[in-house]
C-alpha cells in the first residue's frame, strides 16, 4: 500500500483512471461515486480528485480517485498510485489502439501495481470494439470489464477487483452493489468474454480490426 494510510482509521487508496479524451472516465468515476463522493481539484497535478468512502465486508474503505484533464499527464500524476483503470470507448478503435502507451505510462512510474483494463459505452448499439478484438488483457494478465458509466453497468467491478488485490482479501464485496446486471446484451457479451478466454492466445499482440 504505497499511499495508503490511515485516515479515521479507514484504509484509504489513491486510484488513477488514465485513457483517451472522450472515453467517458469523468462520467465513470460520477457513477461511482454517486452523491456519496466529494471533487475537488488539484491545480499542481491537473486533476479531478473524487473521494469516496465505500463500506464493504471489510469494512469502510477510502478511494482518492484521480481523474486527469490532460490526456497525457505528467510522472507526478502517476506518483503513489495504489491501482490504475485504463479506459477505453468500445465504439472507437483508435481508443483501445492507445491502451499499450497508458499501460507503459503507469507500469515505468508505478511498477506493480494493480491494473484493471475497461471498456467503457457498451450502452451505445454501435459498437466497433467487439470481444474477440479485445486481446491486451490476456497478454498482460490483467482483469478487463465491460461498462456503461451512463446505465451504470458494472462501474463498481473494477474497484471491487482493486480491492481484492489490494487487500489480498478474495472475498471482499461491496455492502450495497447497485450496479444494473440484467440487461441481455451486456449478458450476450459476457458469455463472449467467458467463451473466449478458453481460447488459446495466437503469437500476435493484437486482432487486427
Amino acid at each position: 500500500m504505497s499511499f495508503a494510510d490511515q485516515t479515521d482509521n479507514n484504509p484509504k487508496y489513491k486510484i488513477i483512471v488514465v485513457g483517451d479524451k472522450g472515453v467517458g472516465k469523468t462520467k465513470f468515476v460520477k457513477a461511482f461515486s454517486s452523491e456519496e463522493g466529494s471533487t475537488v481539484q488539484d491545480e499542481t497535478l491537473k486533476a479531478e480528485v473524487t473521494s469516496v468512502i465505500c463500506k464493504t465486508s471489510f469494512g469502510p474503505i477510502c478511494f482518492e480517485i484521480y481523474d486527469p484533464q490532460e490526456e497525457q499527464p505528467n510522472d507526478n500524476f502517476f506518483l503513489k498510485a495504489d491501482a490504475a483503470i485504463l479506459m477505453f470507448d468500445v465504439t472507437s478503435r483508435v481508443s483501445y489502439k492507445q491502451i499499450p502507451m497508458y499501460y507503459r505510462d503507469v507500469i515505468r512510474v508505478c511498477d506493480s501495481i494493480p491494473v484493471i483494463l475497461v471498456g467503457n459505452k457498451v450502452d451505445i448499439k454501435d459498437r466497433k470494439v467487439h470481444p474477440k478484438h479485445i486481446m491486451f488483457h490476456r497478454k498482460k494478465n490483467l482483469h478487463y470489464f465491460d461498462i456503461s458509466a451512463v446505465s451504470n453497468y458494472n462501474v463498481s467491478k473494477p474497484f471491487l477487483q482493486i480491492l481484492k488485490r489490494l487487500t489480498q482479501n478474495p472475498n471482499l464485496v461491496f455492502a450495497t452493489p447497485s450496479e444494473l446486471t440484467n440487461n441481455v446484451t451486456f449478458q450476450t457479451y459476457e458469455q463472449q468474454f467467458s467463451e473466449l478466454n478458453k481460447i488459446q492466445l495466437s503469437d500476435s499482440e493484437e486482432n487486427d480490426f
